[in-house]
């Protein structure tokens, strides 16, 4: 799921940018870019900035968003995990997933 929103993000900010490029907190470099590269007059910059500060304030509420429902899913999937499995399994499987994100963290 983690790659997934990583792959939502990319298209959705890679159509900011149009290669233009690389990301910067306020697009600035891109619009810089988009400025020399097709010759954008001050308010046509200005009114580029803005779309791109309404995309990412779009973007980031869909982040918001699916990471709530992706937390629902998670707490849900263990809700029924309990049901199933002993206070024993349960707590292998706890410390299993806690190495896993461990190794997780330490690859990114």
């Amino acid at each position: 799921m983690r790659y997934l929103k990583i792959a939502i993000m990319l298209v959705l900010v890679g159509f900011s940018s149009f290669g233009f490029a690389e990301q910067d907190a306020d697009n600035t470099k891109a619009i810089e870019k988009m400025a020399k590269d097709l010759g954008l007059t001050d308010e046509q910059k200005s009114r580029v900035a803005a779309i791109f500060d309404e995309e990412k304030q779009t973007v980031e509420a869909i982040f918001k968003e699916e990471g709530e429902k992706l937390e629902a899913a998670q707490q849900q999937t263990r809700t029924n995990l309990q049901q199933v499995l002993s206070d024993e399994q349960m707590a292998k499987l706890d410390k299993k997933m806690q190495q896993k994100t461990k190794r997780s963290n330490k690859k990114h």
